[in-house]
């Protein structure tokens, strides 16, 4: 494979995949407006902003999907094995993952009418970290440095169950106790995934403290300075995501047949809804989405 850390080769590669996402985003529109009627009607009556994210959601699981598969194929070595011996494939395929995370945060970035907070400070992070991992990488030649970016690269791709809750909440294709359960759920999978490969990033750190490889470029002083700090960033952002899909899982409306003959009940269930047709009341506005801006 071509080495995609040359810088006449780096720039067309980002900007055929931003190309690539582009013309996916269309085809996934196209495909939700002609879909079953249900999913379409939900999606038409839908205002642009939260079209467009409800596209975001699909392309993320297409994308983060397929970037997760490369990144477990190519850091079987480093990581698995926690070696710093490895192929050249293995290795490009880790270059690949890492820079489709990359444009993929900037494609979502720049399509979407509006970013949260949350959402902006968490792409923005894995933007700087990833890119400055990869630098750190090409300069030094050390694995340290590489599995790192693998580890924060999970923190992008292993959001698919997320998006699939936000999907099919925005297209009613799962309502009721199931979205609920589905939400909880996601929101449980995200601290544990998250948990894991902060961990993972720490023992990392811990690798970069103790190395007594020479720091002839400045690159283990940087991330000695930098990397907690940022490395704490990325991580309060994916608990607020967590929070949030918690919550979000909390207030969804139960089935109609669920609710029960009290009338004090049926008032508790009028108080966290909005309607009877399983849906998530209007409160929603708050931020979510991965990190999360209004949904």
């Amino acid at each position: 494979m071509t080495d995609l850390l040359d810088p006449f080769i780096y720039p067309w590669f980002a900007i055929t995949f931003f190309i690539a996402f582009w013309l996916t985003s269309h085809l996934i529109r196209f495909a939700l407006q002609r879909g079953p009627t249900k999913m379409s009607n939900a999606f038409l009556a839908l205002d642009d902003e939260k079209q467009r994210n409800t596209i975001t959601y699909v392309t993320e699981i297409i994308v983060t999907t397929a970037t997760l598969v490369m990144q477990i194929y190519g850091s079987i070595d480093v990581l698995f094995k926690w070696s710093d011996e490895t192929s050249q494939d293995r290795v490009e395929w880790m270059a690949i993952s890492l820079q489709l995370i990359t444009v993929l945060y900037v494609w979502e970035l720049i399509y979407r009418l509006r970013i949260g907070w949350p959402l902006l400070v968490h792409h923005l992070v894995t933007l700087l970290l990833i890119q400055l991992v990869v630098l750190t990488f090409d300069e030094t030649r050390q694995f340290v440095y590489k599995r790192g970016g693998i580890l924060l690269g999970f923190h992008a791709t292993t959001e698919q169950l997320s998006f699939v809750a936000l999907f099919f909440y925005r297209t009613k294709l799962v309502q009721g106790k199931k979205l609920s359960f589905l939400f909880k759920f996601s929101a449980i999978q995200t601290f544990l995934f998250k948990t894991v490969a902060t961990i993972g990033s720490f023992y990392v750190y811990w690798e970069i403290l103790t190395s007594d490889v020479p720091d002839e470029s400045g690159w283990s002083t940087f991330w000695k300075i930098a990397f907690i700090p940022l490395l704490l960033g990325l991580f309060a952002s994916q608990l607020y995501a967590c929070y949030i899909l918690y919550i979000i899982g909390k207030r969804v409306c139960p089935d109609t047949n669920t609710v029960g003959d009290n009338k004090d009940e049926k008032d508790e269930e009028v108080y966290t809804c909005t309607g009877t047709d399983g849906s998530v009341s209007e409160w929603d506005e708050v931020d979510l989405e991965h990190n999360q801006v209004a949904i």
